[in-house]
């Protein structure tokens, strides 16, 4: 009987790490520089848990879907450390990132429900993490953030805000600081 209870244990935790792996857990972080082109922003305003962010994302996807528009990749803008700062205070916007169009903008501006902001074109400090599911999610916080926010500290951007892109068709997050891009001008989203 103990036999059998020690193989079942082992199967667990074989299983385990193979799923564990599947979902990034042992995927490098790797910090590089990448150009962005001029993007779309579409997106709600949110203030508390970041948790929750993940709603904001999806609500803005259906108000999109209601009109016809398909913008897949989802973002979230977070201003604020949760380390830092009171959880009721934390400040970010989420919902829906694409390449800049400007009949797309117009059309989205009609939507009352959603802002519109525009980043131009910008080199941003990126780390690229496997998109495989919600575990990739829990996972990337896990391993990203405590690297982002030594690379921060190291070199003197911890007032900066976090981007993270949901990119589905590579299925990657993209875990973005902004090192050269004023803060009033990301702060401005919140107005």
């Amino acid at each position: 009987m103990a036999r059998w209870l020690l193989g079942i244990f082992i199967f667990g935790i074989v299983v385990a790490s193979v799923m564990a792996g599947y979902y990034g857990a042992f995927s490098s972080i790797k910090i590089e520089n990448e150009k962005f082109p001029k993007l779309l922003l579409i997106y709600q305003k949110h203030q508390g848990n970041y948790e929750n962010i993940g709603d904001v994302m999806d609500k803005v996807f259906y108000e999109l879907l209601k009109e016809d528009l398909k913008i897949y990749n989802g973002f979230a803008i977070y201003y604020d450390n949760p380390k830092v700062v009171k959880e009721k205070n934390l400040r970010a916007i989420a919902g829906s990132v694409t390449t800049y169009n400007e009949d797309l903008a117009k059309r989205v501006k009609k939507i009352e429900s959603l802002k519109v902001g525009i980043i131009d074109s910008f080199n941003g400090v990126v780390v690229n993490f496997p998109l495989k599911g919600v575990g990739s999610i829990l996972f990337a916080v896990m391993k990203v953030y405590p690297k982002l926010n030594e690379y921060k500290k190291e070199h003197n951007l911890e007032d900066k805000p976090t981007m993270e892109i949901y990119d589905y068709k590579n299925r990657l997050i993209k875990f973005i600081i902004f090192p050269n891009i004023p803060n009033e001008k990301l702060l401005q989203f919140l107005k």
